[in-house]
């Protein structure tokens, strides 16, 4: 069902929501004026960190530059959360990019052996590309003991009348796999220029 620009895609079988920190984006930091909480009409490119940090997304860790924190005043975050003030763009063109932008995320818990769960995410298009752009896509990782488990592959619906103000967001699953480790959650822009929107990571025990 469309609502406001946004597929509402329901995943059976979900059961119970899992622990995951500022997997909406919320809490952020403008790297420019360190210690203040992004909440306003803020937009800036956040550099590459080393670790889970708070000068820039909390509790993400940007593997990639070229990540850029969107806000509410300008571009439409997803509708799955009407409180929602923020989302991600991974892939901003004409930062320094020497590589597509990508974040990574350490989950707050030890998926339980053998059990399974439902990873879902809000997706979109960048509605200031062009048009004629076709290679805008991201690609989800997911690591267990710093071992690649899954990945995948994922395109973002569109229309041609998307604006900042007016997007077509989808909610998009994968289904990964306990194992009783660390497990890690990543996602990657595979664009070269304008690239993916992404808001409200969330994780669901589904057995």
């Amino acid at each position: 069902m469309m609502m406001n620009g946004w597929l509402e895609m329901t995943a059976k079988g979900q059961e119970q929501q899992m622990p995951l920190s500022n997997g909406n984006f919320e809490l952020a930091e403008d790297s420019s004026e360190p210690d203040v909480m992004i909440n306003d009409d803020s937009d800036f490119p956040v550099n590459y960190t080393t670790s889970l940090n708070p000068t820039g997304i909390a509790d993400w860790r940007v593997i990639q530059n070229g990540v850029q924190l969107l806000t509410n005043n300008v571009y439409l975050p997803a509708p799955s959360d009407p409180l929602s003030l923020c989302c991600l763009h991974l892939n901003m063109p004409g930062y320094d990019n020497t590589s597509q932008g990508a974040i990574q995320t350490i989950l707050n818990f030890i998926p339980a052996l053998d059990v399974l769960y439902n990873v879902t995410f809000d997706m979109a298009r960048d509605p200031d590309a062009d048009f004629n752009e076709a290679d805008i896509s991201m690609q989800h990782s997911v690591y267990m003991n710093g071992q690649l488990v899954d990945q995948g592959i994922h395109v973002p619906i569109f229309n041609i009348t998307d604006t900042p103000s007016y997007i077509s967001w989808s909610t998009e699953m994968f289904t990964i796999v306990g194992l009783s480790v660390l497990t890690t959650l990543e996602f990657e822009s595979l664009s070269i220029n304008y690239g993916c929107l992404i808001d409200n990571v969330k994780i669901f025990q589904i057995s």
